[in-house]
């Protein structure tokens, strides 16, 4: 458990299988994280899985940091990771719809609603923290909910996971019901903004839903039995 104020940062470990949940601040990154991963790859081990639980700002802020320097060439990667489980708005979608040409008033909605975020959540926003977690997981190439066939992290999908014969994962939330209802309340706020188009599976839906959310995390009450709780176990 990596020092990480009022957030968590937990890295289990049992033989060479890691699991990353979580990465605090970015302080815990840089003054803990870092270290510890390097330190891993330079054994020739890497992160069978990344699990994001939910996005405030305590547990996302580092995580935006490591995937920011991880890269996506693995001569630049601190550790490869296997892959990571993160609900993005594609995957709250029933079925994904093309993305359409987004008119000028659309998108510059779109992009007001990250600007403020951003700027409420995470404070001034440093080069290597201005995307939201799923363009990092997009533009780095990373395996994303594969275990959940790429499609929701969430008990319906799957509720077990095993990574060996020695340990199993067991998915306790969220619920697909409960991913609903977060995907039903950004888009009432989106058409509150008077946005005219259709939403699809642009990315940048993707970052406007992430960002929107850490903003108003504390005024939802449902999203807090919309985090990922898991339960790791022997087998």
């Amino acid at each position: 458990m990596f020092p990480a104020l009022n957030g968590d940062c937990f890295l289990i470990s049992y033989d060479s299988t890691h699991i990353l949940i979580d990465a605090g601040y970015s302080v815990t990154y840089d003054s803990y994280l870092r270290d510890k991963l390097k330190s891993l790859s330079s054994n020739g081990e890497k992160l069978s899985r990344f699990i994001i639980t939910h996005i405030d700002k305590d547990h996302i802020t580092g995580a935006l940091d490591f995937l920011n320097e991880n890269g996506s060439s693995y001569s630049s990667q601190i550790i490869p990771i296997d892959q990571i489980w993160h609900n993005g708005y594609r995957h709250v979608q029933e079925n994904t719809v093309e993305a359409d040409k987004l008119s000028f008033k659309d998108k510059s909605i779109l992009l007001e609603v990250m600007a403020q975020s951003r700027e409420a959540s995470i404070g001034p926003i440093s080069a290597k923290q201005g995307s939201s977690f799923g363009s990092l997981i997009l533009k780095g190439g990373y395996k994303w909910n594969a275990d959940f066939d790429f499609k929701a992290a969430c008990f319906e999908n799957r509720n077990k996971v095993e990574l060996s014969s020695e340990a199993t994962i067991t998915i306790l939330s969220p619920g697909w019901y409960n991913l609903q209802k977060l995907k039903l309340y950004w888009e009432k706020e989106l058409y509150k903004l008077g946005f005219g188009v259709k939403i699809s599976s642009d990315a940048i839906f993707d970052d406007a839903y992430e960002f929107l959310l850490l903003n108003e995390r504390k005024e939802l009450d449902f999203l807090i039995a919309s985090n990922t709780n898991i339960r790791i176990s022997n087998t």
